[in-house]
């Protein structure tokens, strides 16, 4: 089958567009599910490669690059399958633009590539607690993003108010991520790391606003797509990582399973079924409310590695968890209509205001 009969190329098509946003489509209980679903799947990401890569003083950690690779490749051929599956069930479907979901899967991969590369270096510099909460300011500049692209006064005052929610996550997301042991012992952030997180977050922020600027491709092809940029991005990135060959190459055949068994979890679920289930949700949900959703992947880290691993949780990192929680029913109770109405209100008051003087 060639590539085009997947939906990931074509030459007939219209341009690509730079907005943050698109016509986005009815709420449905298997949209919010995919929604809640990401961050749930992102938790088990330390516990699993805790539990599969640890193992023994004299165990050696396989470098990033050379999991992320192993990890996305298995995402790329598990979304393939799915794309063939889906495309075949319906032949008849020509309502498929594929160079859009082409320009789509390379935006949005590259964001995702250079998301995890900038964390990984930003982790070089910066305390795992310190990369942890930088990297997590997404879920403010994705609503400060989507406030700067508008001058409507009704939006932009509704933006403002989905911004409290969004302060209430990063606030738990600190304490969250707080330890209750000191770090004095750690060598003070260097700014170089700091930057590189900051990027990082930027680098999530602006794939989360994309993704919903795309919400009119296909999720399938479109997830598909993004993972196999990722494939093709650490392939080009792999000879450049020494560390990679030398593991391979130093370790025995019990090493190498337990990076498959990594890998297959990894990629079936933290890759391939989150980047589905993301492009699938934001066909529905505002790029705020998704990066709302997308903070709670701490509380079920930490959730699964109590579960898991027998980790404890200290008093703040409780509180912190249910003040992430509490900004998202926060934000559920504030929907979308309240929120048009207390903007029609507010301009109404403007209005007001303006003509008394």
């Amino acid at each position: 089958m060639r590539i085009e009969n997947l939906g990931l190329l074509s030459s007939d098509s219209e341009p690509n567009d730079l907005s943050f946003h698109c016509e986005e489509r009815p709420k449905s209980f298997a949209r919010t599910a995919a929604l809640l679903a990401v961050p749930v799947l992102w938790g088990t990401y330390t516990p699993s490669m805790k539990l599969l890569l640890e193992s023994g003083p004299d165990w050696k950690t396989p470098p990033a690059l050379l999991v992320n690779l192993m990890s996305h490749t298995v995402g790329s051929i598990a979304l393939c399958l799915l794309l063939v599956i889906e495309r075949r069930s319906r032949r008849n479907d020509n309502d498929y633009n594929a160079r859009r979901t082409f320009w789509a899967s390379c935006e949005l991969g590259v964001y995702l590539f250079f998301g995890q590369l900038t964390q990984l270096l930003g982790l070089q510099g910066t305390s795992a607690t310190a990369n942890a909460i930088l990297v997590q300011s997404s879920v403010i500049i994705v609503p400060l993003f989507d406030m700067s692209t508008t001058s409507d006064t009704s939006r932009l005052f509704a933006m403002v108010l989905r911004l409290v929610p969004s302060v209430l996550a990063l606030f738990g997301v600190i304490l969250l991520t707080s330890t209750p042991t000191s770090e004095a012992t750690l060598p003070p952030d260097s700014r170089l790391g700091v930057v590189f997180s900051l990027m990082s977050a930027a680098c999530y922020a602006m794939h989360t606003l994309r993704l919903s600027a795309y919400s009119d491709v296909d999720a399938s092809a479109q997830a598909a797509g993004q993972v196999m940029a990722n494939t093709v991005l650490d392939m080009l990135a792999l000879p450049l990582s020494a560390s990679s060959r030398t593991w391979v190459f130093t370790v025995g055949l019990t090493a190498i399973r337990r990076l498959g068994l990594a890998a297959t979890w990894n990629g079936l679920m933290v890759v391939g079924a989150t980047t589905w289930a993301m492009s699938y949700a934001q066909q529905a949900y505002s790029p705020s409310a998704a990066a709302l959703a997308y903070a709670m992947e701490p509380v079920f880290a930490a959730a699964f590695a109590v579960m898991a691993l027998g980790e404890l949780l200290g008093p703040l990192q409780l509180v912190g968890g249910a003040l992430v929680i509490l900004s998202n029913v926060l934000a559920a109770f504030v929907s979308d209509k309240a929120l048009s109405l207390m903007s029609k209100q507010f301009d109404a008051a403007v209005d007001t205001d303006a003509s008394s003087t």
